[in-house]
């Protein structure tokens, strides 16, 4: 390889540090971190996952999606608040909020 385009690759890369950092794993998203959160303490009771039915009185999830005119924020608000027979558990604003997140991404056409 002669020096000049030695020079020319590896200013490109100096310029571009994307194209040498590697592809990596992307950062999970906001409804990633929903969907795991609510495997952890809403599939007790909810169904999580796309479809209808559920083994308790508790709405699935994607009903909820379908149904609801709730704003993600308004949706966390109330993910926050003991309701029904709902085990009480403890959840940040950033935890409930990213469970809206997931919830609402199960929307119909969404």
């Amino acid at each position: 390889m002669t020096k000049c385009r030695a020079f020319s690759i590896r200013l490109m890369l100096g310029l571009c540090p994307t194209l040498w950092v590697g592809t990596g794993h992307a950062q999970p998203t906001a409804v990633d971190r929903g969907h795991q959160l609510a495997g952890q303490m809403c599939s007790q009771c909810h169904r999580i996952t796309r479809g209808s039915g559920s083994w308790t009185d508790a709405p699935p999830f994607g009903e909820l999606a379908a149904k609801t005119r709730l704003t993600q924020q308004q949706l966390a608000n109330f993910i926050m608040q003991p309701h029904f027979d709902m085990i009480i558990r403890e959840l940040t604003q950033t935890q409930a909020s990213e469970i809206a997140a997931y919830i609402l991404s199960l929307k119909p056409g969404h």
